[in-house]
């Protein structure tokens, strides 16, 4: 979003007539939306009806949601927020917990039914399609070299893998764990099996992930989920509002 001034007369409108700002979906033109909107402002645009579809119903809301004087700084906050870029960095757990003594949440005594249920609550409230798979925790080496593979060739499709990964797991009740179902999902996506096969083979890919696992130990992660931002650890889905607020603010 561009903050130039400008000294341009403000926009005539009749006295009676009624301002709509509609904003369309698409992702790309979210910010765009958001820029236009701060340039309308500069020019005492302020409308009476505002509305939108997918990504501009989101701006709308903002400018909807606040008073005048805050509508530009929001939209600013919130897309210099979804504009930060994600590294998404799978490790096993298992060799961590050998480091740390850990045992998986589920299997501990007391903890280990709560979680479960706070999981599924958890799912509930956010309307998502949840079960634990019945064969919990499971093993995700070949899931996590079929990511890496991917991601030396094109990130965007490893993030596609692993969401399919764990709508298998825990939608479907079928965890990636063996090889071939580890492959079998990424053929879903589209993917050619002999080349996946072989990627999931490759030394080099499983290098990597022994690489992965070793500088996440080294950076403190020792659970998952695991926020790393600008250098300060967050762990936990619970701490997914202060991750927010840390990229808003640069921290406290």
């Amino acid at each position: 979003m561009n903050d130039t001034t400008s000294t341009t007369r403000p926009a005539q409108c009749p006295a009676n007539a009624r301002r709509v700002l509609v904003l369309q979906g698409g992702g790309a033109l979210g910010s765009y939306q958001a820029g236009a909107y701060a340039a309308l402002c500069r020019h005492e645009f302020d409308p009476t009806w505002v509305a939108g579809i997918s990504i501009g119903a989101i701006n709308a809301a903002i400018i909807a949601g606040n008073p005048k004087e805050l509508r530009v700084p929001r939209l600013k906050e919130f897309w210099e927020l979804v504009s930060s870029p994600v590294l998404w960095r799978p490790v096993l757990l298992g060799v961590i917990f050998k480091v740390t003594g850990q045992t998986p949440l589920v299997s501990q005594t007391l903890r280990g039914p709560y979680s479960a249920r706070d999981m599924a609550r958890s799912a509930r409230k956010l309307g998502v399609r949840f079960a634990l798979p019945e064969a919990f925790p499971f093993s995700s080496v070949y899931p996590c070299r079929i990511f890496y593979w991917l991601d030396g060739r094109a990130p965007e499709d490893a993030k596609a893998y692993a969401r399919a990964a764990y709508d298998a797991a825990f939608a479907h009740n079928k965890p990636p764990a063996e090889p071939e179902a580890a492959v079998d999902v990424a053929v879903s996506l589209g993917h050619d099996r002999a080349a996946v096969i072989a990627g999931m083979q490759d030394p080099a890919v499983k290098e990597r992930l022994r690489k992965e696992v070793q500088q996440a130990m080294d950076k403190g992660v020792f659970g998952s989920p695991f926020f790393i931002v600008d250098g300060e650890p967050f762990w936990g889905n619970d701490r997914l509002g202060e991750v927010r607020e840390w990229l808003q603010t640069g921290g406290w």
